[in-house]
């Protein structure tokens, strides 16, 4: 049997005292066709909603209802915010932040990253070696990270404003173009940092293609600590006694980048190396691939109409027609003497996502 108590007013026996309710506190109960209905109200009385599953609170300045709605604390911001499937994607295309709020170091955000560094630049000569990629990193599950690397550790993050850093390409120079060829810059997120693409003969997050001429130069090996990045530069032609040899292609996060070719039977002058191929993620909802590297020069008595294309995944051209690699990819660079551009590595990137229901 249910015993009820019928009052109109409940106060404490003490001036300013409270009220403790030893069970759960129920509110009468209405559809919203019955709440519109009500009348001679006052301010504060509350009701439960039935239909929308809310409380609503009377309000006799508006003469209606109120619905109190729920709100989190938790909140995440910075960058450009997507949605695909089950995921919400912050896309940083430049620096910026990765503000958390409202998940504690017990209760933190699970995220999956790629953190992409800036490409090398590329080289206005024939014979000069193509730009390595920027450094590619990547925690999503069941996808590489760079160099053919299993996916990096899990990541969370609590509350807290995050710096990120999204590399630049390295310049491009020599030639017509005035200045020095650079390597990529890092890009950063938390505790992950990709390291810039290796310029010509220089080790980076992929290393840069060898020079071409005569001999043999190794291409640049891409950097291993704390974790691999990328893959080596391509070397060049060589080892056969001429001088007209191709320049290796720059390295990039899916594969080792191409050697340069030997002089050819016929008096076929060496041509650059392709680019390494690029790394693909569908951390935005969509397959894309980025950060391959850039093709090496050829030598400058090959035909002018022999250039190589530009590997998918943001290198730029190389051979004879050469240009940068694409920005927010971290391509790097082609190198070869009919320049088209400043030859500058593409920029990187920086994307994070996490699951929409953790907010």
């Amino acid at each position: 049997m249910v015993s009820k108590i019928k009052v109109d007013e409940i106060e404490s026996s003490q001036a300013g005292g409270s009220i403790a309710y030893n069970s759960s506190l129920k509110l009468k109960q209405y559809n919203e066709t019955q709440i519109d209905a009500l009348s001679g109200m006052s301010d504060g009385e509350m009701v439960y909603d039935t239909t929308n599953k809310s409380i609503r609170i009377y309000n006799s300045s508006s003469t209606e209802w109120k619905q109190v709605e729920g709100s989190s604390s938790k909140s995440v911001t910075g960058g450009t915010i997507t949605t695909s499937g089950s995921y919400t994607i912050h896309t940083f295309n430049s620096s910026d932040a990765f503000q958390v709020n409202g998940f504690t170091v017990q209760s933190p955000l699970a995220v999956e990253y790629l953190v992409i560094a800036g490409g090398a630049g590329g080289f206005d000569a024939a014979l000069a070696a193509g730009g390595g990629a920027g450094g590619y990193r990547s925690n999503v599950a069941g996808q590489t990270s760079g160099g053919g690397q299993s996916a990096e550790a899990a990541l969370s993050v609590s509350t807290g404003a995050y710096t990120i850093t999204v590399g630049a390409g390295g310049s491009g120079g020599g030639g017509q173009i005035s200045g020095t060829t650079t390597n990529g810059f890092d890009s950063i997120f938390s505790t992950i940092t990709s390291k810039g693409g290796g310029k010509a003969q220089t080790s980076g997050g992929s290393g840069g293609g060898g020079a071409g001429g005569d001999g043999s130069f190794a291409g640049a090996i891409a950097l291993t600590s704390p974790v691999v990045h990328g893959y080596a530069g391509g070397p060049g032609g060589g080892n056969n006694g001429q001088a007209n040899n191709g320049a290796g292609g720059g390295g990039g996060a899916g594969g080792v980048g191409g050697g340069g070719s030997n002089l050819h039977s016929g008096g076929t002058s060496g041509q650059g190396g392709v680019g390494g191929a690029g790394a693909a993620s569908n951390i935005t909802g969509s397959n894309v691939t980025r950060a391959s590297g850039g093709p090496g020069g050829n030598h400058p008595s090959t035909s002018t109409s022999i250039t190589r294309a530009a590997t998918p995944g943001g290198g730029g051209t190389g051979g004879y027609t050469s240009s940068g690699g694409a920005d927010n990819t971290g391509g790097g660079a082609g190198s070869g003497s009919n320049q088209q551009d400043n030859l500058q590595g593409g920029s990187g990137v920086v994307i994070i996502r996490y699951l929409t229901s953790a907010i």
